[in-house]
């Protein structure tokens, strides 16, 4: 697969946990869910940290790459996180903002079925008006849509890569070694 399709299902799995998050049958609170998760992300990057320890020699300068590439993926991830419960907050607060403003599906069907009705008695006047109603209430969806699209534009948030397994490079010669 593609490293633009995986960023193509990243971004869908990530509107999803969005949408979710903000699901009216769930508490708002959920995107701030996300905030502790980054905090341990950068805790844990620690683990990774040298600390001042200075090695020497081509094997223990490759694994003291290898660290701070894993630290700085950590604390890359714990960013995204950040940026994941802040986009969702944003998103969550749009949908409580938009949402009831929209028309509801049970007045797009009444809608619906009167232009359909309208239309089966052969009454214009009466087809004309059903229309007008069917239209305004489209004009309203646009409208609500369109302001929720300008509340919820931002930035996409995307995970850093992680590091290149230069370990697998080492460790993968002294393997092939002992066959």
């Amino acid at each position: 697969m593609s490293r633009m399709r995986h960023l193509q299902l990243g971004s869908w799995l990530i509107l999803m946990v969005l949408l979710a998050a903000c699901s009216k049958d769930k508490a708002i609170d959920e995107p701030a869910k996300l905030t502790p998760f980054a905090a341990t992300l950068r805790a844990q990057s620690q683990n990774y940290s040298l600390n001042g320890v200075d090695w020497e020699g081509t094997g223990a300068e490759a694994a003291g790459q290898a660290l701070r590439q894993h630290q700085g993926w950590l604390n890359g991830l714990a960013n995204f996180y950040d940026s994941v419960s802040a986009q969702a907050a944003q998103l969550a607060e749009a949908h409580d903002r938009w949402a009831p403003q929209h028309p509801t599906v049970q007045e797009i069907e009444q809608a619906e079925q009167e232009r359909e009705e309208a239309r089966a008695s052969g009454d214009r006047v009466r087809w004309k008006v059903a229309q007008d109603r069917y239209h305004q209430l489209f004009m309203k969806s646009e409208e609500v849509r369109e302001g929720y699209k300008k509340d919820v534009a931002g930035v996409a948030a995307q995970t850093p890569p992680p590091p290149p397994a230069s370990w697998r490079r080492v460790f993968g010669k002294c393997s092939s070694h002992a066959s």
